[in-house]
């Protein structure tokens, strides 16, 4: 059986074509003969020249009579002509050979595109040519066609090939399909047998052939049918790879032993369990769907063996409460626990938040004396960057020592300084901001696991949470606790300037009835980038702290229109002094926050806005996730188009989080049917939106009509899915061809996901080290043991 790890370089010569072929990803013989045809083409039914019709899809069978590479009159453009004659057979007239010839042409910016065509197409050359047929019945000619060169000359040879489905590769410049298709073919005529991954009562039960067949049907099928289930059997392969992969990364955690934690253990040798003590303190009840997957999570936290869990919810659901309980049982039973946020003012946030949650049983500010012997109260500290060097050394002191206590932090925590002896639970939020090697430090802490806790308000669709997370049990909140205000949101088009103007005379109607008032921005200042755009991506103006590099992150990738050139974004420098001008304004405290200010300036101008001094705060994308201000109601956002779906969802839950009605207003340049004049008030209905002039559809339009049109945040998260291109959805940042799925959908192929998932966990389970299927053995260590379904 054939080593499909062979190296291209031992097979194919040429370091030019190896270099094309690694730009394609295609490093082993593996990977070439799996690479699937972007699409087959049909050539259709042989055509004679002489019923050629303009505008209609033709197949010919000729020979090449000449061939010229110049230019296109304007000199403009490179043209390769090349003139056909019809070898179907016609009579050898005058009258027959003229319309028997027919010309075609090639055009690129310079003749160099244009050689390795002209090299193919020589004088004497024979083939197949499909396209559409352009110009009149006088001036006919093919551009740009497909074609096959054939070796002799035989008609039925090019009706034959004509009735096959012919496959199209993704090629590069340099290596065209042909090429490719050509590559593959030597290969195939050596291979003797072909390496199965997929067990044959699988392949049974799903209806696919072997991979020796699907081998052959994937780059030459006899029809459609034979296609389609060599697609099949790529999918399957890659959906069964991809489950025991995340099997095994689950496997391996599970392997090391974890502290099993006690609901009723005790600080001590009297008073009432942290947990109860916490809970009876609530000023409220938890919600079913709080009680239910507290359950989970605590059923998870007595086992010896990791907790390895997703916690999903709306923003403002109460994942915090249920963290903070899963912290205290920690605590209560001796050990540690570590809550990390991705940002320095994310973590400030969870700090306050703990804080207030915990109360009296909380102690933020003490000493580290006499924890062992049972104190009441759970020591709470705050470590960051920005951590004063004395309480830093103190703080890391305290867990190296293996002190029981609550610990915030941001990816500082996971620093070379930081020795966790005692650590029992990792609380990590916003898990898709986190890369794999701080997700392994934090679960390699220790001789024990700690249990691992992720916290999502991001909304993750079925199959990204079964594929990227797919080693994590998932719990979902889909109930948002009782007393929230409900929350409208209206597009607004920037070019109703009563509309705009009716926009801040509200905002200042909201500012003085109590509320606070967010006015996002996508930049910082005239001359930078913008920042909703540019996340995952280097910036002179982007803190040390924010952290934003995982593997589900909606707000990478999202691929915004190109903006046109002569677009101008709003800027929160801009836009704060434009607003402390407007007489509207007059008397209104106005802050700023951004990732171009250092954390102090940042944070302090986050709290002058929850207490009420500024309630009028101007920022970025900074505010996403984490702030907590019951009195913020009202929220303007510019330039919306310029933000995605899922970010401005988070954004959005930053105000309705009191008892306070809230209103969103989403602006941006585009146009409502039918114009407009109605103003804005929170009885508005939202209204489909078209952009301006042509009226198309396009995906800036569905994001904001989807985001007008529901609160619900997986409704989105699907929407989202379905919006996005397919190739952008793991995130723009994702590191290398293995950590990107190659054939599965993550919109269409849902079935394929969980079927696979399912059959790969009992594969593994019953043959941890795949020894038994040394392909799928393979193919599993190629994709890094899940490892890199994470990384960015």
């Amino acid at each position: 059986m054939m080593n499909l790890d062979v190296p291209l370089s031992h097979l194919v010569r040429g370091k030019t074509v190896l270099s094309k072929l690694a730009h394609l990803g295609l490093e082993t013989l593996g990977d070439l003969l799996w690479y699937p045809p972007r699409r087959m083409y049909r050539w259709g039914e042989l055509t004679r020249f002489d019923t050629l019709t303009p505008g209609a899809d033709v197949t010919l069978f000729a020979v090449v009579m000449s061939s010229e590479l110049g230019w296109t009159r304007r000199h403009d453009k490179a043209m390769l002509t090349v003139v056909l004659q019809d070898e179907l057979g016609l009579d050898d007239t005058l009258w027959g050979a003229r319309a028997r010839r027919l010309t075609v042409r090639f055009f690129a910016k310079h003749p160099s595109a244009l050689s390795f065509h002209a090299k193919r197409l020589e004088k004497g050359t024979l083939g197949v040519f499909a396209g559409k047929l352009s110009g009149g019945e006088r001036d006919a000619f093919l551009a740009h066609p497909e074609y096959q060169v054939l070796e002799d000359y035989d008609p039925e040879v090019a009706r034959e090939l004509s009735a096959r489905p012919q496959p199209l590769y993704h090629a590069t410049a340099g290596l065209p399909s042909w090429k490719i298709e050509k590559l593959i073919e030597t290969q195939l005529a050596t291979l003797e047998s072909v390496p199965e991954a997929i067990p044959a009562d699988l392949r049974e039960a799903w209806g696919l052939p072997s991979a020796g067949e699907a081998l052959r049907w994937l780059h030459h099928p006899e029809n459609d049918e034979q296609h389609a289930l060599a697609s099949d059997y790529l999918r399957f392969r890659e959906g069964l790879t991809l489950g025991a992969a995340l099997a095994k990364a689950r496997s391996q955690i599970q392997a090391r032993p974890a502290w099993g934690l006690d609901l009723e253990a005790r600080r001590g040798e009297s008073g009432e369990p942290l947990v109860k003590r916490f809970l009876a303190r609530l000023p409220f009840e938890l919600t079913k769907g709080q009680e239910t997957v507290w359950a989970e999570i605590a059923g998870d936290l007595a086992r010896e063996t990791p907790m390895n869990r997703l916690l999903q919810g709306e923003v403002g659901s109460g994942k915090t409460v249920l963290a903070t309980l899963a912290a205290l049982l920690a605590v209560q039973n001796g050990h540690q626990a570590a809550f990390m946020a991705p940002t320095e003012v994310l973590a400030h946030q969870h700090f306050e938040t703990l804080t207030k949650l915990l109360g009296d049983l909380g102690d933020p500010f003490g000493g580290f004396a006499g924890l062992e012997a049972g104190a009441e109260t759970v020591p709470l500290r705050l470590l960051t960057g920005s951590t004063p060097a004395a309480e830093k050394k103190a703080i890391q002191a305290a867990l190296e020592a293996g002190e029981s206590l609550l610990v915030v932090g941001t990816h500082a925590l996971l620093s070379k300084t930081v020795k966790f002896s005692n650590l029992a639970l990792a609380v990590v939020d916003e898990q898709h901001r986190f890369g794999v090697e701080q997700r392994v430090a934090l679960l390699s802490s220790g001789e024990r696991a700690p249990h691992f806790l992720a916290m999502s308000a991001t909304p993750i669709p079925r199959t990204v949470a079964m594929t990227v997370f797919g080693d994590l049990d998932v719990s979902v909140l889909s109930e948002l606790p009782k007393g929230r205000g409900e929350v409208k949101t209206f597009l607004v088009p920037e070019a109703n300037v009563t509309w705009v103007t009716r926009a801040w005379a509200r905002a200042a109607e909201e500012i003085r009835a109590g509320g606070r008032v967010y006015v996002l921005c996508a930049k910082i200042a005239p001359d930078d980038p913008a920042e909703s755009a540019a996340r995952g991506k280097s910036s002179t103006k982007s803190a040390p702290e924010d952290l934003e590099t995982g593997g589900w992150n909606p707000s990478n990738g999202e691929n915004l229109e190109e903006l046109a050139p002569d677009r101008v974004l709003h800027t929160v420098e801009e836009t704060a002094t434009y607003l402390a001008a407007m007489p509207v304004f007059s008397g209104i405290g106005i802050a700023v926050a951004h990732s171009g200010l250092d954390a102090a300036t940042k944070q302090s101008a986050i709290d002058s806005f929850s207490r009420g001094e500024t309630p009028l705060l101007v920022s970025t994308t900074v505010i996403e996730v984490g702030m907590d201000v019951p009195e913020a109601s009202m929220m303007i956002i510019l330039d919306a188009d310029r933000f995605g779906l899922s970010q401005l969802h988070q954004l959005r839950g930053r105000i309705g989080r009191g008892s306070r009605p809230g209103v969103c207003l989403a602006i941006a340049p585009l146009d409502f049917p039918g114009g407009g004049g109605e103003a804005v008030t929170t009885d508005t209905v939202a209204r489909s939106v078209k952009t301006s002039g042509a009226g198309a559809i396009t995906p800036a339009v569905e994001r904001l009509e989807a985001f007008a049109s529901t609160r619900d945040g997986f409704a989105l998260a699907e929407a989202d899915l379905r919006i996005r291109r397919e190739g952008d959805v793991l995130g723009a940042t994702q590191a290398g061809r293995n950590s990107r799925l190659q054939v599965l959908s993550l919109v269409t192929d849902a079935e394929i996901i969980e079927k696979t998932k399912d059959a790969a966990a009992k594969i593994v389970n019953a043959d941890p080290q795949l020894a038994r299927n040394p392909e799928l053995a393979r193919l599993v260590f190629r994709l890094g043991d899940g490892e890199n379904l994470t990384k960015s």
